[in-house]
């Protein structure tokens, strides 16, 4: 198997409002966008998200240089993608040709999952004004979700949790809430607050503090299960969390950590421990939600993953799979085709990126 580069550019994917977390804001993702030649016979794009300050032409001579000694057999290929060094982003830019070329030439492959399938997803609330949170869950419960997931970590405690009472009085378990601090506290403050969550229907929060230790004590001490993301180790310490410590759910952004094959081998282990892995967005272009969806299809079907991000996103490419209701239907038997309209609206929208 070769597989060269043709043509890249960089582009921006901007949101329809700015959104924010306990840490972050910010009103759009840019993207390194390539376009790939595999042996001749097809071509692929892939997606990398570029990080202020990075340069397109050192990430293609550093893609060029794995790529020139990627093993012919294809699982030989997939190892060697898994195993190299390189930033878990740059990863997941370099496996999206394989994972096309797996789709067209390795069919087999795809008999271990039914012809359909549906994933849910979460609905995500931003940190925003209590008012309008209040009003975007009542529109995503409308629309058939049963998960809401709540940034929380206002600077003022007590108004994350007016929230939360607005949303139980609303809705008591007939919801299931995930709540993400995104590592905003540190571990008294956590200690202190996360008992008065306990009342409510939760089902883990995100990251606490920023500190992985203090997060992984936490777990041990605090009836609301702890989930982790952001304080993620790197791939073979979170396989030790898996085996030997109190922590049920891990989120996992595969564009940015670990990539697509070495998920998928975090989702089967977590598996055979009783544990789940949860898919989450980065804010991808839809080329990058394509794959994020057939990763998810790996976990058990009643996992529920962070995929429900492109109602804040202006449009970028063909979307193949749309959520309704809080689900997104796969079809398997068409997966291939699939992506090649992906690949046919990328090429359409060639001129709509950054010079």
């Amino acid at each position: 198997m070769k597989i060269g580069i043709d043509k890249y550019f960089k582009y921006s994917l901007k949101f329809k409002k700015r959104f924010t977390n306990a840490t972050a804001s910010f009103d759009k993702k840019e993207f390194l966008i390539i376009k790939f030649n595999i042996d001749n016979r097809y071509s692929s794009f892939s997606e990398v998200c570029l990080t202020p300050g990075a340069a397109p032409e050192d990430i293609i001579k550093t893609f060029k240089s794995f790529l020139i000694n990627t093993p012919e057999q294809m699982h030989d290929a997939v190892n060697y993608l898994k195993k190299i060094e390189i930033d878990d982003s740059l990863r997941y830019g370099l496996e999206q040709p394989l994972f096309f070329y797996l789709l067209k030439e390795k069919k087999d492959f795809l008999k271990q999952f039914p012809d359909t399938r549906n994933i849910k997803a979460n609905a995500i609330i931003d940190l925003d004004d209590i008012n309008r949170a209040i009003k975007r869950i009542e529109e995503k419960v409308k629309e058939g979700y049963c998960v809401i997931k709540i940034k929380v970590g206002r600077k003022d405690f007590e108004e994350d949790l007016s929230l939360l009472k607005k949303v139980d009085s609303l809705y008591g378990d007939s919801i299931i809430l995930r709540l993400d601090v995104n590592g905003k506290w540190n571990y008294k403050l956590a200690l202190d607050r996360l008992p008065s969550l306990e009342k409510f229907n939760i089902e883990y929060i995100e990251d606490p503090t920023s500190n992985l230790e203090d997060n992984l004590k936490l777990a041990k001490k605090i009836k609301v299960p702890i989930a982790l993301d952001q304080t993620l180790p790197c791939f073979n310490e979170t396989l030790d969390i898996l085996q030997n410590y109190d922590i049920k759910h891990i989120v996992v952004k595969p564009s940015i950590r670990f990539g697509i094959f070495n998920t998928i081998d975090l989702i089967n282990y977590a598996r055979r421990q009783d544990k789940q892995i949860v898919i989450s967005s980065a804010f991808e272009t839809t080329l990058g939600k394509s794959v994020l969806t057939f990763i998810a299809s790996f976990t058990t079907p009643e996992s529920v993953h962070g995929l429900d991000v492109y109602d804040m996103l202006e449009t970028s490419f063909y979307d193949p799979f749309p959520i309704n209701k809080g689900k997104i239907e796969i079809d398997f038997s068409a997966l291939d085709k699939n992506y090649e309209e992906v690949f046919r609206s990328i090429e359409t929208n060639w001129n709509n990126h950054i010079d």
